[in-house]
C-alpha cells in the first residue's frame, strides 16, 4: 500500500470508512495492547500516505452536492477524532493508544501538524482533559493523559504567540521566543483564539498539567513557551506552582520545585520580576517561598528544607537571583534566618542516639537517613544531602553564630593585647607605683 494509490484507496474505503465501528473496536475496545498499538500505527501510515491521493466521496454521505468529496487523510483523522464524542469516555483504560495516533502523526512533518491544527485538535483535547467536551467526561478514574498533553504542547508550540508578548522595558520589542518547535523555521499559524482563552484566560488547564504532568518534558516546554515575555501567563503559572509548594504533600514537592526553578531561569526581560514574586509572594494572591519556609518550620520541616534547597540551587546558578539577594537587605536577612534555622535543625540530636556504653551498642551503626524529598513525615531527616545543602547555602550567605561573637568579644576585653599602646599607657603607671610602695616599705622596716 505504500507504493500503490489504488490499493490504499480500496483498503481505506472498503475496510475502514465503510465500517466506522472498526475504529473503536480495534483502537479502544480490544483487550490486547499489541493489537491496539498495531492498529494505531496502521491508521497513522494510511493517513500520512493518503495526503496527496486526492479526494473521494462516500456513498453513505449522500449526494456530492450535499457533501462534497474530501481527502482520504482528512476522513481517517476525522473518524478517529469523532471517537471523542462517546467511545473515549467509555473506554478510558486504553487512551494511550488513542492519543498516540495523533502524537505519531504530527511528528511526520509540518503538513501533518497543519492538518491537525485545522481540525482544532488542541482546542478539543484541552476540553477533553478538563471534562468539558466534546463528549461525556472520561469515566475511568486513572486515565492516562500524558500523550494528550504531549500533542497539545507540540501543536501549540507550532503557533505564533508574539501578539501576546511584551517587554518589561518600555519602548523595546519583546525578545524572540526560543522555546517554539525547533523542527519548523516559522510558526504555522497564529495561536487560535479559543485555545488562547483556554490557556491564558482560564487557569484550569494550566492547573491540570501542573498537577498531573509537572514531571514531563512537554509540560515544561509548553509553560516556557507561554511564559516567555508574557507577564500575565507568568503570574498564572507562578501562582499555581506556589500554591502546590505550600499545600501539597512533602513527598510530592520535587516535581513542582523543579518546574518552578526552570521558570525562574527563563532569561527574558521579566526574569527579575518573576524571581521577586517567587521569593516575596504575589500581591493579593500567593505567599512567597520565604513565607512558606517560615510557616513550615514548626511542623513541616521537610517542606521548609526543600524550599531552601530549591533557592540554594537558584542562587548558585542564576546571576540575576544572586545579585538580587545581596542587593536587597530584607531578602538577605530572611535568607540568613532560613539558613540558620536549617543549621539548628541538623545540629539537633536524633531520637534514640544517646550513648549507653558498650562495644556493640546499636548506636555505633545506623542505616542511612531517608531522603527528605521522598520520605513521609513532618520532621527533617539528617541526610547527607541536607548537610550538603546547608554547606552550600552557608557559602552563599555565611551566617555567624551570635554566641561565638559574644565570646570572642569577652575574650578580647578580658585579655587585651600587650602590643596595644593604649593598654600599655593605662597599666604601666600602676605597676610603677606598686613597685615604689613596696621598696619604701622595705626601707622603713630596716
Amino acid at each position: 500500500m505504500r507504493n500503490c494509490k489504488s490499493a490504499r484507496k480500496w483498503f481505506v474505503q472498503n475496510e475502514l470508512l465503510n465500517h466506522p465501528h472498526r475504529f473503536s473496536q480495534y483502537l479502544l475496545q480490544c483487550t490486547s495492547s499489541d493489537v491496539r498499538t498495531a492498529f494505531a500505527k496502521l491508521l497513522v501510515f494510511l493517513a500520512h500516505f493518503t495526503i496527496t491521493d486526492g479526494p473521494i466521496h462516500l456513498p453513505t454521505e449522500g449526494s456530492p452536492e450535499q457533501n462534497p468529496p474530501k481527502m482520504m487523510s482528512d476522513l481517517i483523522l476525522q473518524r478517529v477524532f469523532n471517537l471523542l464524542k462517546k467511545d473515549v469516555s467509555e473506554h478510558g483504560r486504553h487512551l494511550p493508544q488513542y492519543f498516540s495516533v495523533f502524537a505519531m502523526y504530527l511528528n511526520l512533518g509540518v503538513v501533518n501538524r497543519k492538518q491537525l491544527l485545522q481540525l482544532q485538535v488542541p482546542h478539543y483535547f484541552i476540553l477533553t482533559a478538563l471534562d468539558d467536551g466534546p463528549g461525556p467526561p472520561i469515566k475511568y478514574q486513572y486515565a492516562e493523559l500524558n500523550k494528550l498533553y504531549q500533542v497539545v504542547s507540540l501543536l501549540v508550540r507550532c503557533c505564533d504567540v508574539s501578539q501576546h508578548c511584551t517587554s518589561s522595558k518600555p519602548g523595546q520589542a519583546a525578545l524572540p521566543n526560543p522555546y517554539g518547535d525547533r523542527s519548523i523555521t516559522h510558526p504555522i499559524i497564529p495561536l487560535q483564539s479559543n485555545v488562547v482563552d483556554l490557556l491564558m484566560t482560564n487557569k484550569s488547564y494550566v492547573k491540570k498539567i501542573i498537577e498531573d504532568g509537572s514531571n514531563t518534558d512537554e509540560t515544561l516546554k509548553l509553560l516556557k513557551f507561554l511564559c516567555w515575555e508574557n507577564p500575565q501567563m507568568s503570574r498564572v503559572v507562578l501562582s499555581e506552582l506556589l500554591w502546590q509548594i505550600a499545600y501539597s504533600y512533602t513527598y510530592e514537592l520535587r516535581p513542582h520545585l523543579d518546574l518552578l526553578l526552570q521558570m525562574l531561569m527563563l532569561e527574558d526581560s521579566w526574569q527579575h520580576q518573576r524571581i521577586i514574586n517567587t521569593l516575596k509572594g504575589i500581591p493579593d494572591d500567593r505567599d512567597g517561598l520565604f513565607t512558606t519556609i517560615q510557616r513550615s518550620k514548626a511542623h513541616y520541616a521537610k517542606r521548609a528544607y526543600q524550599c531552601i534547597k530549591c533557592m540554594t540551587t537558584l542562587f548558585s546558578n542564576c546571576p540575576v537571583a544572586y545579585q538580587l539577594l545581596f542587593n536587597n537587605g530584607e531578602l538577605k536577612r530572611r535568607w540568613s534566618m532560613s539558613v540558620e534555622w536549617l543549621g539548628d535543625e541538623l545540629d539537633r540530636r536524633s531520637y534514640g542516639t544517646g550513648n549507653t556504653g558498650g562495644q556493640y551498642n546499636y548506636n555505633n551503626w545506623s542505616p542511612p537517613a531517608p531522603s527528605n524529598e521522598s520520605a513521609n513525615g513532618y520532621f527533617l531527616e539528617h541526610s547527607q544531602s541536607a548537610k550538603h545543602t546547608l554547606a552550600k547555602a552557608s557559602e552563599l550567605c555565611p551566617v555567624e553564630e551570635p554566641e561565638d561573637i559574644e565570646v570572642s568579644e569577652e575574650q578580647e576585653s578580658d585579655n587585651p593585647p600587650i602590643s596595644d599602646p593604649t593598654v600599655v599607657t593605662q597599666y604601666a603607671p600602676e605597676i610603677d607605683q606598686q613597685s615604689n610602695k613596696t621598696s619604701e616599705n622595705k626601707l622603713d622596716e630596716t
